[in-house]
């Protein structure tokens, strides 16, 4: 099998589904929270008129990791730069480009992997399971086949650190909680004072994690 190409190396492609998405954002048809129905849809939506983030494969040469990582930024932006996304998304891509690497480049620069990544980790837990992650990035975009099992072992190791912090800083909130009410009912100043502390240092804590 042939790799991707964008487009199928075909401008016309290219002109297609951008004349598409262009004529959805003029009759303001470009929305959030649905992929397509009735005439209205998400970038995916108004981009292939479905919701098969496979079908960027077949009608446009662009890998479904990039349809799935367009689809989640597009929910994430206020309403107003969204609409104009999906336009932005298929004019940054040349006709005939080679995108195989880019999902994985990208999730790589997001980790950190180039010390200018947006994803900013505190708890050393967070860190040693994010390193683990963006090592296994660093060895696909060099060329190494990682096996399944180690993307599921990396997969199910982060979900059990994500649930164990989210314990503790749920912890930590309602120690904040209850100082923060023992403060407001403390009659002096002295009781009061340290019962601020135990708040800053709770809501530390919850910041940390």
């Amino acid at each position: 099998m042939s790799p991707l190409r964008a487009f199928h190396t075909d401008p016309q492609i290219k002109l297609k589904y951008l004349n598409r998405v262009l004529a959805h954002r003029a009759a303001d048809e470009i929305a959030q929270g649905q992929y397509w129905e009735n005439g209205r849809g998400c970038a995916v939506g108004c981009t292939i008129h479905g919701s098969n983030h496979g079908a960027y494969e077949t009608e446009l040469g662009i890998p479904r990791k990039l349809a799935r990582l367009q689809d989640r930024i597009f929910e994430g932006l206020p309403l107003s730069e969204a609409k104009d996304f999906p336009q932005a998304f298929l004019n940054a891509i040349p006709v005939g480009a080679d995108l195989n690497q880019v999902a994985d480049k990208f999730i790589f620069w997001l980790l950190g992997g180039d010390q200018t990544g947006e994803m900013i980790f505190k708890h050393p837990k967070a860190l040693e399971t994010v390193a683990a992650a963006r090592e296994l990035y660093r060895r696909k975009i060099a060329g190494e086949d990682i096996p399944l099992e180690t993307w599921i072992a990396a997969r199910d190791e982060g979900w059990k650190v994500r649930w164990q912090l989210r314990g503790e800083v749920d912890a930590a909130r309602e120690r904040a909680r209850v100082a923060r009410r023992a403060r407001e009912l403390n009659p002096t100043a002295a009781e009061a004072a340290e019962a601020a502390v135990a708040v800053e240092a709770a809501e530390a804590v919850a910041a940390e994690a």
